[in-house]
């Protein structure tokens, strides 16, 4: 998955079948709508994660790439320029 120019953009994030119940606690507690901030090796996972911030909830973290698919949030994106525009 290539992230590049993603930074800091909505993304809808899904858990993918076989993904841990910890990654899927996360989405359904936290999401479905999260900032992308980086990818990664952290230490406390095995492979390549992504670095994500809850829209809803603040929640930040770490998760799985292969764990979650992740779509750019063009709705949410048009939403926040709605609502930034009415004020």
């Amino acid at each position: 998955m290539d992230l590049l120019g993603f930074r800091d953009c909505p993304m809808k994030v899904t858990a993918l079948p076989g993904a841990s119940k910890r990654t899927r606690n996360r989405i359904r507690e936290n999401g479905p709508t999260f900032t992308f901030v980086k990818k990664g090796r952290p230490a406390s996972l095995t492979g390549d994660g992504v670095l994500l911030r809850s829209k809803r909830t603040g929640w930040f973290g770490w998760l799985p790439l292969e764990e979650v698919d992740m779509v750019h949030d063009k709705d949410f994106s048009q939403q926040v320029v709605v609502e930034d525009s009415k004020r």
